[in-house]
C-alpha cells in the first residue's frame, strides 16, 4: 500500500476535478482547499464512490517559493493519531500542492464559536478534543530530528488555533498545517501567518488595543471580558507560542466564546482580567459557556482553568511543557 507519494499535477487536477469550486473546503492566507478521493491502495484519482476521501491543499504561487522535494518528504515521517496525516504533495513547476487525509467533522472552530442558540458539543468530548490536540503538539515538540534538516531545532507549530485544529468522524483532534512556517523560514519568504501575539512595538501594542471591539454579554449579565484584548508576548515562534495558542483553546473551550482577531493578533490580559475568574471556582461559573447549562463537573472545570491561566503566561519561559500540560 502506498504510504505516501509525490503526485503529479496532472492527477490533483483530476481528484479535485480541475478544483471546482464545488469542492473547496477552506480558504486562508497560503491557499485553498479542496476534497477529492483516491484509491485506498494506491493513492491514484478515484470517484467518490469507490476512493477514500481527501483533502487536497494549493499554495498560492510563489507563497512557499524554493520549497525542495528532501523538506516535504520529512512530513511523511511525522506520523501520529492525533496528526493529520499527510498522504503526498506535488512539486511541478509553480504549483506546490499537499494532500491530506479528509476530516469530516470540519475544525474545531465551528464547534466553539456556535450561535448562542446551538447546544456545544459536550463537556466530556471537549476534554477528549482537547486532550488530543495537547497529545500532537507534545509529540511535535519531542521529534527534534525529524523535520526539515533542522537537526537542533524542535518541531514547531507555529500558528495554533481552534481553526488549525481538525476533527474526525470520531471527533479525535488532529492538528493540522504544522511546520509550514518552517517552509516559509527555510524558503525566505513572508507568508500571512494568522498567528497570535507576535512581538509588537509600544506604539503598535496602544494603536492595536485602543481599536479592539467592546465587551459583550453572558446570559448571566456577565461582561465578556476576555473579548476586550490586550497584547501579550507570545513567544519567539518556538514551543511556548504553541503553548500560549493552546491555552486560547482552553479558554473558548470554557467560555463558548470566539478569540476576535477582526483589529489584529491579540491575547487576554490575564495577569489583571481573567485571572480573576479562572482561579476563583465560584466566580469561574459566570465565564463558563452558558450552553453547557452546568453539565460539567466543577472541579473539572477549575482544572482546566487554572491550566488555561498557565499556559499564556506573559514570560514565555514560564508556561508548561506539553509534556507537562498532558501530565496535569
Amino acid at each position: 500500500q502506498t504510504c505516501f507519494k509525490k503526485f503529479s499535477f496532472a492527477e490533483l487536477k483530476d481528484i479535485t476535478e480541475n478544483f471546482s469550486t464545488d469542492l473547496v473546503l477552506s480558504e486562508g492566507g497560503l491557499g485553498m482547499a479542496f476534497k477529492g478521493a483516491i484509491n485506498e491502495v494506491t493513492y491514484s484519482p478515484s470517484k467518490a464512490s469507490t476512493g477514500i476521501a481527501v483533502a487536497v491543499k494549493r499554495f498560492i504561487k510563489d507563497s512557499l517559493k524554493g520549497v525542495e522535494r528532501g523538506q516535504v518528504a520529512h512530513f511523511q515521517k511525522l506520523i501520529h493519531p492525533n496528526l493529520v496525516k499527510m498522504c503526498g504533495y506535488c512539486l511541478e513547476d509553480e504549483e506546490f500542492l499537499l494532500v491530506y487525509e479528509y476530516m469530516e467533522h470540519g475544525s474545531l472552530d465551528n464547534y466553539l464559536n456556535k450561535k448562542d442558540a446551538d447546544a456545544p458539543l459536550p463537556w466530556a468530548t471537549q476534554l477528549t478534543i482537547a486532550v488530543g490536540a495537547a497529545q500532537g503538539l507534545a509529540f511535535l515538540h519531542l521529534n527534534t530530528n525529524a523535520f526539515l534538516h533542522l537537526n537542533t531545532k524542535q518541531v514547531m507549530y507555529f500558528d495554533l488555533k481552534a481553526s488549525n485544529v481538525l476533527l474526525d468522524k470520531d471527533f479525535n483532534a488532529k492538528p493540522c498545517d504544522f511546520g509550514l512556517a518552517e517552509l516559509d523560514q527555510l524558503t525566505n519568504k513572508n507568508v500571512d501567518h494568522d498567528d497570535v501575539g507576535s512581538s509588537y512595538s509600544e506604539a503598535r501594542v496602544d494603536s492595536m488595543y485602543q481599536s479592539s471591539v467592546a465587551p459583550g454579554y453572558l446570559e448571566s449579565g456577565c461582561p465578556v471580558i476576555f473579548m476586550e484584548f490586550e497584547i501579550i508576548d507570545a513567544g519567539d515562534g518556538n514551543m511556548e507560542r504553541d503553548v500560549h495558542g493552546f491555552g486560547l483553546i482552553l479558554l473558548q473551550v470554557l467560555t463558548g466564546q470566539k478569540i476576535d482577531r477582526k483589529h489584529g493578533r491579540y491575547s487576554v490580559d490575564w495577569g489583571h482580567v481573567a485571572g480573576k475568574y479562572l482561579s476563583d471556582e465560584k466566580k469561574l461559573v459566570n465565564i463558563m459557556d452558558a450552553r453547557l447549562n452546568h453539565r460539567y463537573p466543577s472541579w473539572g472545570a477549575l482544572q482546566v482553568a487554572e491550566l488555561a491561566l498557565q499556559c499564556p503566561e506573559n514570560d514565555p519561559s514560564k508556561r508548561p511543557s506539553m509534556t507537562i500540560v498532558l501530565k496535569t
